[in-house]
């Protein structure tokens, strides 16, 4: 393949090279101050606050960037003060700042549930109002309420200013995640581990219990499919967050997956159906290459690797990402008693006259290990850091880790080009990925201008290969010119770009390929290694990269 040279983002990698420091400035529309009553409806009963007269916003030209100024405590006067946040074990309060933010893809997916992201009904011009009394874009309900007091709350303010609305709704996230159970190391910069305080803000009861009776066992994830369920509201948001509505070719954020915490965790006890008062992060695994055929097939197989019980849930997928069914040993959950081993054929939920060729996503507890038998599940195991010449340049090229929410080692750039703001997204998670739990995923969102860069220093003689894994995924036309697409580049202290290898709208999709590209040429300098997506304007495309390398040629 042909290295061509392109320029753009320069100072943003010399400035990575360099080791300066750099910061941005953004420019906030004035919210609206909430207008007289009007011809608007009198208050709900239970409240005094009357509905208030008002606009939406356009949630593409005004909205989407808020959501990450909401996570990031940064909307200022326009909101309400937030509460400090618990977090570590023991935990101790800190305030959620841009440094780390609380994870804005819950409050767009809460928002999306609550009130499709509006804060006033269109067929009245007056604040949207449930008819349990929530009000506006984030649905505040009890704090409007006569009689109840909630510090540093403006009920005026809540009914008639949307983006005082979404603070609040933010600001009593932060509360419920301060009294809810203990996921993982208690880190809110991890989105994993806010399942509990969302299910907080709907409410900490059985109509939440994702083992109650009023829920089918067998339902499929929230939009993963086209059946109909009853769902609890966690997993309306997640679904959501996975399947964000699209009009006129514009998601409203990007599709995000995250890993929910296993059913088997839920009603541990005899009387109570809440979970431990603190368990262990849930995690993704993707086993590819799943089949079935002639009664015969696939078993996964489950290890629970520590002293406590815990669960995991086992969902079959067709090639197309369409949901199939679970895979369990019984009953609506599976769980794993200390150091256990389960063995999951597909013939427990397979007839003999069925074929199933997918793949597996398995949301496990934190301390289970997955494994497919027989089968080419590749085991994710950590690339080799520094040494002699054959060990990998790139640090935490499989993005396993993360630091404040980010993968550790890269520097994020995720923008809205278009609109000029940030998207706040941190370009690796657990939507698609090769190996692990987590991968790179830039792009996905209308506009996008993304990347992913750290520094590398390549030594001077050794024979050196670029190697890694990518997928791609497009909503683009068939047949359409290449408007998205996504370069591995290395820059210099200039910024000057060297492009390795191109990705776009145009790719081969829905598969992973590997790649391995000789970059020996580029020895004995130091150089900002790149990933760089852009979008146009609709119909986003999605590249996710895993497992990227650069160290002695060949596999």
């Amino acid at each position: 393949m042909s290295h061509y040279i392109i320029i753009k983002r320069p100072a943003i990698f010399a400035i990575l090279l360099l080791g300066l420091a750099i910061y941005s400035i953004g420019i906030r529309p004035v919210a609206a101050l909430p207008a007289q009553q009007g011809g608007c409806p009198p208050p709900p009963v239970g409240s005094t606050q009357p509905p208030l007269p008002g606009t939406n916003p356009g949630p593409y030209s005004q909205m989407r960037s808020f959501f990450t100024q909401a996570g990031a405590n940064t909307l200022g006067a326009d909101a309400p003060v937030y509460d400090s946040i618990l977090r570590g074990i023991p935990p101790v309060g800190e305030t959620v700042s841009s440094a780390r933010p609380i994870s804005n893809i819950w409050l767009r997916g809460m928002a999306q549930q609550e009130s499709i992201w509006e804060q006033f009904n269109p067929a009245t011009g007056c604040t949207k109002v449930s008819t349990d009394g929530g009000y506006g874009l984030m649905q505040i309900t009890w704090c409007m309420k006569t009689g109840v007091n909630c510090p540093g709350i403006d009920q005026a303010r809540v009914a008639g200013e949307w983006i005082y609305n979404l603070g609040t709704g933010a600001k009593l996230l932060i509360q419920q995640w301060n009294s809810a159970p203990i996921i993982g190391d208690n880190d809110h910069t991890v989105p994993e581990q806010w399942y509990y305080a969302v299910i907080r803000y709907n409410g900490w009861s059985t109509v939440n219990d994702p083992n109650d009776s009023q829920y089918n066992p067998g339902r499929s994830p929230f939009g993963d499919n086209n059946e109909v369920f009853v769902y609890p509201y966690q997993e309306r948001i997640m679904g959501w967050m996975a399947h964000p509505e699209m009009v006129s070719a514009l998601w409203r954020w990007r599709p995000t997956r995250v890993a929910a915490v296993p059913r088997g965790i839920f009603d541990w006890g005899d009387t109570s159906w809440e979970p431990p008062a603190q368990t262990p992060k849930p995690v993704f695994f993707i086993l590819d290459g799943v089949k079935f055929a002639n009664g015969a097939g696939s078993t996964i197989v489950l290890r629970n690797t520590t002293n406590t019980t815990l669960a995991a849930d086992v969902a079959l997928y067709n090639r197309d990402h369409i949901f199939n069914r679970w895979l369990r040993d019984s009953g609506s959950y599976t769980r794993l008693a200390p150091q256990a081993t389960l063995n999951l054929p597909l013939s427990l939920v397979l007839g003999t006259s069925q074929t199933f060729d997918g793949y597996a996503r398995i949301n496990a507890s934190e301390g289970i290990e997955v494994s497919l038998s027989p089968g080419p599940y590749r085991t994710f195991l950590p690339l080799i850091q520094g040494g002699g010449p054959s060990a990998n340049l790139v640090l935490n090229g499989g993005f396993e880790t993360f630091v404040d929410g980010k993968p550790q080692y890269w520097s994020v750039y995720s923008h809205d080009d278009y609109w000029d703001v940030d998207e706040g997204y941190t370009l690796a998670d657990g939507t698609w990925f090769h190996s692990g739990h987590y991968g790179a995923y830039l792009g996905g969102y209308d506009n996008a201008s993304d990347s992913l860069s750290q520094a590398v220093t390549m030594p001077s003689g050794a024979a050196q290969c670029l190697k890694l894994w990518s997928y791609v995924q497009s909503t683009e036309p068939e047949n359409s010119s290449m408007w998205d697409k996504m370069n591995v580049v290395l820059r210099d202290i200039y910024g000057n770009g060297y492009a390795l290898y191109t990705l776009s709208n145009q790719s081969p999709q829905k598969v992973w390929q590997s790649t391995q590209i000789d970059v020996s040429s580029y020895s004995g300098q130091s150089w900002a290694l790149s990933l760089e997506a852009d979008n146009d304007s609709s119909y986003p495309t999605s590249f996710f990269l895993d497992d990227i390398s650069i160290d002695a040629c060949g596999y």
